[in-house]
């Protein structure tokens, strides 16, 4: 499966439990129900609702690839069971292309647009509606939507522009000019759903939930007004590095929270006192003890840093430093990394603990793992809490962190620092925007 892209309607890490379909369809600019190399009206519905969804999966991905695996059950959904009928005239008219290689029950089709997806043009088609988010979402999360909006004009902000380039730089020095054809659309996407107020609302097997708000770019997050209200965000510094300290003590220390234990149960079925020993035995390692110190101090990532060679390309990319760690931790083991070796070296128990997490053929049990606790924490305990003692409060969830307005900004605050803090067993460092 290419690596970074979810499948379309198929989680990454979780299949998807309870989702939404988009209210509206998107196109690339320019092209309409009209343009489609079809003559009945049904199917160029079809057709413009599978161009819409690679758009969409291409948006909800961090990672800039060359195009987007949709399964063909997922096909068949959007574009009845001869869904051929629909994607083979799309690659003679050269709208987008298919990639030949694929795996039965590993692999998809990888679909790709032929032409850079720059703006896009919003369909509106009668009959598309969304659905509620079944009984099992939190809905105090989403209650709030309706009244958040996006600054006019936030395309054209000199900083969004800037965060663009600087993405297709990156890209660029990667070698990978063609995957620079959908960062364009992944702005332009997050910036028309918001501003058309199609909200995309699910939650997967991990209990993340996934909103318009999780797959906007950073730089449009400050164009993002509540009521014409700023939005104040909360987020918890080295998140993934913190919760993996915090499942590495709760072998050694009395937990409150018992939903660790279960969460450790479904992930890692081998969990026994065995299991519990050997976490254990590795905090009395060489290099926790620093480890434990820059997660508390909140400075592991810069302490990392600092402790690459003076000649290593990512001496000063934080940014890089961080995707690269989280590679190491999620990855099977065999893919490429310029700091795996320096990371095992700087924290010999490290490596052992990843191992330990990562059953033969299970890998992607380690980031399940991680994703349920982060989730337990932001979802149960501390939106929970907010819900349940300032109703009135408008919060926004993006993973490991949270959004308010300046009204409610200091008691939400203080309860996210009071939950995390009641949850890890220490003190954790947040940053604040």
């Amino acid at each position: 499966m290419a690596k970074g892209w979810p499948q379309a309607g198929i989680e990454r890490v979780g299949k998807t439990k309870t989702s939404t379909a988009m209210r509206n369809l998107y196109l690339p600019k320019g092209m309409s129900l009209d343009s489609m190399p079809f003559t009945e009206t049904e199917d160029k519905e079809k057709a413009a609702r599978v161009l819409s969804y690679m758009i969409r999966w291409s948006a909800l991905s961090d990672e800039a690839q060359t195009g987007v695996q949709i399964h063909s059950k997922f096909l068949r959904k959007i574009a009845g069971g001869s869904y051929t009928r629909i994607t083979r005239p799309l690659v003679e008219n050269g709208i987008i292309t298919i990639s030949k290689r694929y795996i039965v029950g590993k692999e998809c089709k990888t679909y790709s647009f032929v032409h850079n997806v720059t703006e896009l043009d919003c369909i509106k088609i009668s009959g598309n509606r969304r659905r509620k988010p079944k009984a099992d979402f939190p809905k105090f999360l989403i209650k709030h939507f309706n009244k958040l909006t996006i600054n006019e004009g936030a395309m054209d902000k000199e900083e969004v522009k800037k965060a663009i380039r600087e993405k297709k730089s990156e890209i660029k020095k990667g070698k990978k000019a063609k995957n620079m054809k959908y960062v364009d659309a992944r702005y332009n996407f997050s910036y028309r759903t918001i501003r058309e107020k199609d909200w995309l609302f699910s939650k997967d097997e991990n209990g993340r939930v996934h909103t318009n708000l999780t797959s906007c770019p950073r730089a449009l997050r400050k164009e993002l007004r509540y009521n014409g209200e700023e939005l104040k965000g909360i987020d918890l510094k080295s998140s993934q590095p913190t919760i993996l300290l915090c499942i590495m003590k709760t072998g050694t220390r009395e937990c409150k929270e018992e939903r660790i234990h279960k969460i450790l149960r479904e992930e890692m079925r081998c969990v026994n006192i065995v299991l519990w020993h050997k976490l254990a035995e590795l905090t009395t390692r060489q290099g926790f003890a620093d480890f434990q110190r820059e997660i508390e101090d909140g400075v592991f990532y810069d302490a990392f840093m600092e402790k690459l060679p003076i000649y290593h390309p990512f001496k000063e990319r934080r940014d890089m430093v961080k995707k690269e760690i989280l590679k190491c931790f999620y990855g099977r083991g065999n893919e490429r990394s310029c700091i795996r070796k320096h990371l095992w070296e700087a924290y010999p128990f490290l490596k052992e603990a990843v191992k330990l997490f990562k059953p033969v053929n299970q890998h992607q049990r380690f980031a399940c793992l991680l994703q349920k606790v982060e989730s337990h924490l932001f979802i149960d305990l501390i939106a929970t809490r907010i819900n349940r003692e300032i109703p009135e409060a408008p919060i926004f969830t993006i993973h490991d962190s949270l959004y308010t307005i300046e009204e409610f900004k200091e008691r939400v605050f203080r309860i996210v620092r009071e939950e995390s803090t009641a949850f890890l067993g220490f003190e954790p460092h947040f940053g604040y925007e």
